[in-house]
């Protein structure tokens, strides 16, 4: 005890320096926990945003989409209407003309009609000059040539009959003819081919009663003609040669306006079917355009429900990420609020811990204060010399003054059973190394085995002979040898901490 005025201010050094040790520790854990956890939370936040982002991003895509959808919407009922102008435009057209052609063909028919009615009547008018002419000379015939005249007007009369009654029979086959004919080229013209009929019919009346009143008036004068028929048959043979000419010539003229109203009904029923043809086609294609409308529509429409619903299924995820985005938001205020109330409860529990542990060093310097104890750097060092175990000169054996301190030492020692102990035996320089190593390592291992007497638990304890290694005083003096002849307990310093001791 002769040193522990001197070495008061060294355990409260040591004891403030293992305080703030234990707390830096104790700060270094938590802070590095309260770390982990605001980089976690952190992190979540990170993933919240790229979360938001995400669904920030698919709603704008769903409105260009949608934007797009709608303008393809529009380029396709603009393409819709264009389609329709131009094959309202076609039909407009193909009708105007189809038009054209049939007043063409119509006015042509006319025309036709006209010019063989006004032949016919130009043969009958002069059928009825020719008539009246005769008439007009059978008057103005004298009655003494009158036989002579008679005669020459009964062969005229026959011829004239004969004639008459050939280009009657001409002029009625022909008129039946383009009667027939203009009644299958065009219907249109029924009324004006009424009145035609009623003049042909009034023509024939006249031309039958004419014909009857001559021969009424001539039947009386054959049987007086009969005589001069055989003087006039070469006369009549010649002429009738003649009017075969004529009337070959007029079934040729016949004929040829029979080819060309045949040419005219061909043309006219080829431009007709023509015409029947274009209109069908026309409707086909306006039927076509329809179904293409009709088909369009369907798909714009399909389309547009089809946009309607992802607008709406991206306005649910939107309004879902947004709701999620404001619970985790909520959360994470929440997190942080147990956040600050965790490191209010650190800075509590440190500084509670702090004064735990302060209290437990000073407890444990407490427990060592009645001996001559010191902190090193090797641990807590207790010399036993200095606490009355002294060693004779040469010796091993524990005097028997010594034994209360043992039991003292043993009992503190016994309160910490985590610290291992060190025991080192030294001596003074009197004698050999080799035989002051033996003697130490002997008084080292008497302690050891004292101190296992009393209960500490073997495993704890190391025994190691110095020798006159490590001097405290010199070996000049018989006192500095005295105080050489030592042994000292090292406690392991490494074990002294709040959590460990008690």
């Amino acid at each position: 005890m002769s040193d522990s005025s001197q070495t008061v201010w060294k355990p409260l050094f040591w004891l403030a320096l293992a305080a703030l040790i234990g707390v830096y520790l104790l700060y270094n854990f938590h802070s590095d926990q309260l770390s982990q956890a605001i980089s976690d939370e952190q992190q979540a936040l990170r993933a919240l945003d790229q979360a938001l982002d995400s669904a920030t991003d698919e709603l704008g895509a769903a409105k260009q989409a949608l934007s797009a959808a709608k303008a393809q919407l529009r380029s396709l009922k603009q393409t819709h209407a264009d389609e329709i102008d131009a094959l309202q435009t076609a039909h407009r057209e193909a009708l105007a003309s189809a038009k054209a052609g049939h007043a063409e063909t119509t006015a042509s028919l006319k025309q036709t009609q006209a010019q063989e009615r006004a032949e016919l009547t130009e043969q009958l008018e002069a059928a009825h000059a020719e008539r009246d002419q005769l008439k007009r000379a059978r008057e103005e015939q004298p009655q003494d040539a009158a036989s002579d005249v008679e005669a020459r007007v009964a062969a005229a009369r026959a011829e004239l009959r004969a004639e008459f009654e050939a280009d009657r029979q001409a002029l009625e086959t022909k008129l039946s003819d383009a009667e027939g004919r203009v009644q299958t080229v065009q219907q249109q013209l029924s009324a004006e081919r009424d009145a035609l009929e009623q003049e042909r019919a009034e023509a024939k009346a006249a031309q039958a009663a004419e014909r009857e009143a001559l021969l009424a008036d001539n039947e009386a004068r054959i049987q007086a003609l009969e005589d001069e028929h055989a003087s006039a048959l070469a006369k009549l043979e010649q002429r009738r040669t003649g009017r075969q000419e004529d009337l070959a010539e007029a079934n040729a003229r016949i004929q040829r306006l029979t080819d060309k109203l045949q040419a005219v009904e061909s043309a006219n029923a080829k431009q007709a079917a023509a015409f029947e043809d274009e209109q069908a086609a026309l409707k086909a294609q306006l039927a076509q355009a329809e179904q293409s409308i009709q088909s369009l529509e369907q798909r714009l429409q399909a389309r547009h429900d089809a946009l309607r619903s992802q607008s709406a299924e991206y306005e649910t995820r939107v309004a879902q990420a947004e709701q999620a985005l404001a619970a985790m938001r909520a959360e994470m205020e929440t997190t942080q609020q147990a956040l600050e109330d965790a490191r209010a409860r650190v800075r509590q529990t440190r500084a509670q811990a702090a004064d735990e542990a302060a209290d437990r060093v000073h407890a444990f310097y407490d427990r060592f204060a009645t001996f001559d104890a010191r902190v090193t750097e090797r641990g807590l060092l207790v010399n036993l010399a200095g606490e009355g175990l002294e060693f004779p000169v040469g010796s091993a054996v524990i005097p028997a003054n010594a034994s209360a301190m043992l039991d003292q030492v043993a009992a503190v020692l016994a309160q910490h059973p985590d610290r291992p102990i060190l025991i080192e035996g030294h001596t003074d320089s009197t004698g050999s190394a080799e035989l002051n190593r033996q003697l130490s390592q002997q008084r080292a291992d008497a302690v050891r085995e004292a101190l296992i007497d009393r209960g500490i638990d073997p495993e704890r304890l190391r025994a190691e002979g110095i020798g006159a290694a490590n001097p405290i005083a010199s070996n000049a003096t018989a006192s500095g040898r005295r105080q050489n002849r030592r042994v000292e307990l090292y406690i392991d310093r490494e074990q002294i901490n709040p959590e460990q001791s008690g």
